[in-house]
């Protein structure tokens, strides 16, 4: 493994397409795609072909440390172009729905990168940042505007539920039920005592792929004790700015200690951490 020692010249090393700060070292092969996050109605954004990918995010992409991925990835981007800086949320979600896509259209195991003349490595066209609002303001989680375009203004319960799903399903704005194999009767016993109480109860996400770091979060509106696990259902998904807050900031209900880095289990009931308050 590992590069050509015999680099032509007229050869230039092909740049990582994630952080755009090192040099190649293994190529991706993916089919083309357009670039969801960061098109619009009148012009399209279009991924072509394989990427290159340095051996820092190779290492990341093989651990399916998408969220690390993205964070070092913007934090190298916010370095180059400081004025991207106060657009970290918007571009943080822009640059992993990218990525997730890379990783859904990836149709191959990574080769290392040999810099032949006849067989360069694919480069494309592709644009991080684009059309970025003149201003952002930053308002509470719980008063955040939602896709129909209200605001959450919603008083939450004292105490959340925990749980992980892979972060396909965890799309900005969505509404819709999960199922979970484990009983969640605690959390149905809060939901009860949240409604009577005319208070929400959220619920944090981790994405399954990596538990280091915290995805999103929503309000919990329902939820059903089955035969064989939970049926949950949600609105108002919103994922959390860049960058994340980790996993152990969550405390647990029971002694309110943090949740520890290598818990991996699907559900667990925590006090509401003041960042969603």
């Amino acid at each position: 493994m590992g590069l050509s020692k015999s680099v032509p010249a007229d050869v230039k090393r092909p740049i990582c397409d994630f952080c755009s700060s090192e040099p190649g070292v293994f190529r991706y092969p993916a089919t083309t795609f357009i670039a969801e996050g960061l098109s619009t109605a009148d012009y399209a954004q279009q991924s072509i072909g394989d990427w290159a990918a340095c051996a820092t995010c190779h290492a990341m992409i093989e651990g399916a440390e998408m969220a690390s991925l993205t964070i070092r990835s913007l934090n190298f981007l916010c370095q180059k172009e400081p004025t991207y800086e106060p657009f970290r949320e918007e571009l943080y979600q822009e640059m992993f729905m990218l990525f997730r896509q890379f990783r859904q259209h990836r149709c191959g195991e990574p080769t290392p990168l040999r810099f032949e003349a006849v067989h360069p490595a694919p480069r494309r066209v592709r644009h991080v940042q684009q059309q970025l609002p003149k201003t952002t303001k930053r308002r509470p989680l719980s008063q955040r505007s939602t896709p129909g375009g209200g605001t959450m203004r919603e008083r939450f319960t004292d105490f959340c539920v925990y749980t992980i799903k892979h972060s396909d399903d965890l799309v900005q704005g969505r509404s819709g039920t999960f199922h979970e194999k484990r009983a969640w009767v605690t959390g149905k016993r809060l939901l009860e005592e949240a409604k009577r109480a005319k208070q929400v109860l959220p619920v944090v996400f981790c994405p399954a792929e990596g538990t280091k770091y915290l995805y999103a979060w929503a309000v919990l509106r329902k939820i059903d004790i089955t035969e064989d696990g939970t049926n949950y259902t949600f609105e108002k998904l919103r994922l959390f700015r860049n960058p994340p807050p980790l996993k152990t900031t969550m405390k647990r209900k029971s002694d309110r200690k943090p949740l520890h880095r290598n818990f991996i289990r699907p559900y667990a009931i925590c006090v509401t951490p003041a960042f969603l308050k």
